[in-house]
């Protein structure tokens, strides 16, 4: 089995290099999909007129700069004859030999220059389309803010400031605000979380459709999710289950009281309500009927559920209903599917609630105007503006600019890598490139990624819009799904055990709706090692210094010739497991979790720092006679200073009767240091900083080497 998906994984490979043909290519975790975006890179360039007319387009700067450098890596070995042993890279210096040779006869000289390789960032592509149509795309001179609220929310109090305005904008702001309690700040927050998010809904509010017709289009998107969940909650019912319940479902619906009770609704169920948003009602009865306000299956039923209390038949019926309720505590999934019901929204709209979404819909718009106000008298943007720009840059389908016809003949080839995580501005924005291309025209389009790892939901990522390429098409280019099996990462254990466990968390269907994704096996290509290739340690409940010890543990019996990484849930989990590795004395690095400018020594040193170059740094010198060289109590700092709240501390040292104020250990400690700091500020000035704090012997008069506060020599 595992040879056959192997020579399954080197044929989807081998077809992901053909020129000719466009590819939506799977490639899950450890498959090499980078080295393969650069074998496709390669083989393009061979066949191409300039490089330029090849476009890569990644997420991050590092994911752009490493395939850069791998690509002209390949071809810098390949110039130098390098032979490798492994097939992989073997395949990959071929092509890098073949796309030197066509180097050579079109005279590009990439190696010499390597700036002729397009291989950048989505934003990075948006901002160079800007640059080249600055009044078309709205945009000229501008900076990107790392800030981006503080306009969102100058924007957001641009709009409400409009209330006492006559006209379509005062009117619906005064109706959103009256939804809203008149809060204005309410508003303001809501209108900043929208235009934080404009990309998702702007081209949606742009559209020619408003008043009923909007309201229809927005129901029926509610009545397409309602359908959708019922049918998977439908699903979810084994065979018969519905015949049993429907019976004690209209002896109940006979016998509520209150009729909107959503269990009255079951008075003529025959089997499973239809799977529609007009059935709603009657799920949320079945719902109703066995779950109780928690979701939880029902123990008792009572005169509230349908069944009063009584004797004879009445009882009986309570009986019987209560006893298939227990039968149904195996059906975990059916109870599970069955909770979902309460979260779905009611078909449509109340008056109340479409008033006051059409008021806020139309101030979307007005929003997006003022934050662009905002943007302009700042000469500041966001990534989302410059996107959006791009794509009107660009024109339409049936007005093109002529940006758009000059990238149509300038690019012929587009690859897009961590295609997962594109979002529907993005989507338009490859759409808008590939205009008019059709199949067999010598273009083409090659997206990798793995809809089992998106991570950008709130960037409006869809899963689906992956889905639908493998599934069909993007724009007007046909893509043709491949999928890669293989893992290069992973030993035998590890890529066993997730296969096994994974593969239970992810649904057993796919849906481009929802974004559902099926697993995704993979076969690992390195052999197993001793021991088991995931080990599990749980804790009953939150216990850190045990975890910290436990982490401390696994890492002592580790080869010391390995390396080690610790993930966490968050930086603030890892505090004690940090305590830990210190007191052990194991050495690790940590970006931005234990950076050196926090910790006591290197404070204790900048303080000395600072003394030594601000006289007059009242905070630095106290804490300098607080440090292990001087070590002076806080009551001796109160005696010193107490007195004189502005005087500079050097001062105070020299003061005779102020140092007699202190305690006896207090004056030593303070004559000591006062005479060490002398010497240093003799010299300070004529040597290098960094020469005076390590204590080395300086220059000039000052031949001696000098005993510092720290204890290091000062010249």
């Amino acid at each position: 089995m595992t040879t056959l998906i192997s020579q399954t994984d080197d044929i989807a490979r081998e077809r992901a290099l053909d020129p000719a043909f466009s590819f939506a290519v799977q490639a899950p975790a450890g498959s090499g999909k980078t080295e393969l975006l650069m074998q496709r890179y390669l083989t393009l360039l061979a066949l191409v007129e300039r490089p330029e007319q090849i476009l890569a387009l990644t997420f991050t700067r590092k994911a752009a700069g490493e395939m850069s450098s791998r690509i002209l890596g390949a071809m810098a070995k390949a110039s130098a004859g390098y032979a490798p042993a492994a097939a992989h890279e073997a395949k990959t210096i071929s092509l890098a030999a073949r796309a030197l040779e066509r180097d050579a006869q079109m005279g590009w000289s990439l190696l010499e220059n390597p700036n002729r390789l397009k291989v950048q960032t989505i934003d990075s592509f948006c901002s160079s389309i800007v640059r080249q149509m600055p009044v078309l795309s709205g945009l000229s001179r501008y900076s990107i803010t790392d800030e981006p609220e503080e306009f969102y929310r100058e924007a957001a109090a641009r709009t409400a400031a409009l209330v006492e305005a006559d006209g379509p904008a005062g009117d619906a702001l005064r109706k959103a605000l009256g939804h809203l309690g008149n809060s204005v700040k309410g508003l303001i927050d809501r209108l900043v979380i929208m235009l934080e998010r404009r990309d998702q809904w702007l081209r949606h509010v742009r559209r020619d459709v408003s008043g009923a017709a909007l309201r229809l289009l927005l129901e029926g998107a509610l009545q397409r999710l309602i359908e959708y969940e019922l049918n998977a909650i439908a699903s979810a019912f084994p065979p018969g289950i519905a015949g049993i319940i429907a019976p004690y479902a209209r002896y109940a619906a006979a016998n509520i009281e209150d009729p909107e009770c959503p269990i009255a609704s079951l008075a003529e169920l025959d089997g499973l309500p239809l799977c529609e948003a007009s059935a709603l009602r009657e799920w949320q009865g079945i719902r109703e009927l066995l779950l109780t306000a928690k979701n939880e299956l029902r123990k008792q039923v009572n005169k509230n559920t349908g069944f009063p209390a009584g004797k004879g038949d009445a009882a009986d019926r309570k009986r019987e209903f209560q006893e298939l309720l227990c039968s149904f505590e195996k059906f975990g999934g059916l109870i599970e599917a069955l909770a979902r019901v309460s979260l779905l929204p009611s078909p449509g709209f109340t008056e109340a609630e479409w008033e006051a979404l059409e008021a806020i819909i139309s101030l979307l718009p007005i929003a997006e105007t003022k934050l662009a106000e905002a943007f302009a008298s700042e000469g500041a943007v966001d990534f989302q503006a410059v996107s959006l720009a791009a794509l009107k840059a660009l024109g339409s389908e049936d007005e093109p600019t002529d940006l758009m016809l000059s990238l149509d003949l300038k690019i012929q080839h587009i690859l897009v890598d961590e295609y997962q995580d594109t979002s529907g501005t993005q989507l338009a924005l490859l759409e808008a490139l590939t205009r008019g291309w059709t199949d067999g025209d010598g273009r083409t389009l090659f997206v990798v990624g793995d809809p089992m790892q998106s991570i950008y939901l709130f960037r409006e990522a869809e899963v689906g819009l992956f889905l639908e390429a493998r599934a069909g098409c993007i724009g007007t280019v046909s893509m043709e799904p491949l999928t890669l099996s293989r893992n290069f990462r992973s030993h035998e254990g590890v890529v066993s055990w997730v296969n096994g466990t994974m593969e239970q968390a992810f649904p057993s269907s796919e849906d481009t709706f929802t974004g559902s994704v099926v697993y995704s096996p993979s076969v690992a290509v390195k052999q197993g090692v001793e021991g088991s290739g995931v080990d599990i340690t749980l804790f009953s409940a939150k216990d850190d210094p045990a975890e910290a010890e436990k982490v401390v543990s696994i890492l002592k019996s580790i080869p010391s010739g390995e390396s080690t990484a610790i993930l966490c849930r968050s930086r603030g989990n890892l505090r004690l497991i940090v305590d830990a590795l210190k007191k052990e004395g194991i050495l690790f690095s940590a970006q931005s979790i234990d950076p050196l400018a926090e910790r006591t020594s290197v404070r204790d040193m900048m303080a000395l720092l600072r003394s030594l170059s601000h006289p007059l740094d009242r905070v630095a010198w106290l804490a300098c006679l607080r440090a292990p060289w001087c070590g002076l109590t806080l009551s001796d700092l109160h005696a010193l200073c107490h007195k004189d709240r502005q005087g500079p501390v050097w001062e105070l040292l020299n003061d005779p009767a102020k140092v007699e104020s202190l305690s006896e250990d207090g004056r030593g400690r303070a004559k000591k240091f006062t005479m060490e700091m002398a010497k240093a500020l003799s010299v300070w000035g004529r040597s290098a900083p960094s020469e005076v704090l390590r204590g080395r012997r300086g220059r000039g008069t000052h031949d001696r080497a000098v005993r510092g506060p720290l204890g290091y020599s000062w010249s």
